[in-house]
């Protein structure tokens, strides 16, 4: 694991935006646009999500489609995945402030609930943790990683047609990173 005590220059804050990320879209890529307004790093951290246990990636090639969109980032993105607890991984790299993107008020309601109980493990872990929202712009509010899953597995539409629709709503690359995983014949 690598060690995120020392951040870089500036607000010399390092975030943490966990989700599941199955697959990254361009909502992902401006929440961490938005998150280093306020700070200097962000680690996207790619979680174990307990009410979705089968993703339609592995957490490695979560991984290679993370790399792909944050790389306009550099060095003030890193990514990791984690296993467990939100709480327990932001005590062990020592960070203090969680990034959530809300696209609506059925995101705020569910990120409240997350925040609130994301704060209380800190409390009882001795680790402060509190939870910033950050609102990505208007043309990639509709986009939800599910929405990608399910247009993947439509098998009626082409394949070219296909391609088409995952380079709008994706970030660069991503879609043909994905359809170079996922093949459709």
């Amino acid at each position: 694991m690598t060690d995120h005590s020392v951040t870089n220059p500036g607000t010399g804050l390092t975030v943490i935006f966990p989700g599941s990320f199955d697959p990254v879209t361009r909502g992902h890529v401006a929440t961490v646009r938005e998150a280093l307004r306020i700070s200097s790093k962000v680690i996207v951290a790619i979680g174990c999500n307990p009410e979705k246990p089968r993703g339609e990636f592995t957490i490695d090639e979560r991984r290679e489609l993370l790399s792909i969109a944050m790389a306009e980032f550099g060095n003030s993105v890193n990514v990791e995945a984690f296993p467990g607890s939100l709480a327990v991984f932001a005590r062990e790299l020592g960070l203090h402030t969680v990034v959530r993107g809300l696209r609506d008020g059925f995101d705020l309601v569910k990120e409240q609930q997350v925040a609130f109980a994301n704060r209380i493990l800190g409390e009882k872990l001795g680790h402060e943790l509190s939870t910033q929202f950050v609102t990505p712009p208007p043309d990639t509010q509709q986009v939800s990683s599910t929405l990608v899953r399910q247009l993947m597995n439509l098998s009626d539409i082409p394949s070219d047609v296909l391609r088409e629709v995952l380079n709008e709503i994706l970030p660069a690359g991503v879609a043909d990173a994905i359809l170079s995983m996922r093949p459709r014949g």
